[in-house]
């Protein structure tokens, strides 16, 4: 073979690869388009694509001017969480836990009262009796 053979082999080789790449640009700009259009009927924000994808959690809504910021405080009260459960359940002589949760939250304490209720029946200064008729117990003083 021909040091001249070999050029135009080479160069028609080089065309074809030119070719194809123009043809491969041009398909790739359908592609675009075409996933534009999609985006556009599905009300896509443009740039949210593999190139223009954040990482991460999803930025949530707008802080309100003037809303708390930071963690929230420790609050202290007169009488404990288990002090006030045990002085209603004493007083009524029984509480369901519906009855628990409104006092708690009326007092606004933080949470829900189920933990300590937890704690107090397991500590045995609480007994527990199953509701039959709904769902929930009722607290007694062992």
């Amino acid at each position: 073979m021909s040091m001249n053979t070999a050029s135009t082999d080479l160069a028609s080789r080089l065309q074809q690869l030119l070719r194809e790449r123009d043809e491969h640009a041009g398909a790739l700009a359908r592609i675009e388009r075409a996933l534009a259009q999609v985006g556009a009927a599905l009300q896509v924000p443009a740039g949210s694509g593999a190139n223009g994808r954040r990482r991460g959690r999803p930025p949530g809504p707008a802080k309100a001017l003037g809303a708390p910021r930071g963690r929230r405080r420790r609050r202290n009260f007169a009488v404990t969480g288990d002090e006030l459960i045990l002085s209603m359940v004493g007083q009524r002589g029984g509480a369901t836990t519906q009855e628990v949760k409104a006092r708690w939250k009326s007092e606004g304490r933080g949470g829900t009262a189920d933990n300590a209720l937890s704690k107090l029946v397991r500590e045995r200064k609480l007994r527990r009796i199953a509701l039959e008729d709904r769902r929930g117990s009722r607290y007694v003083l062992p």
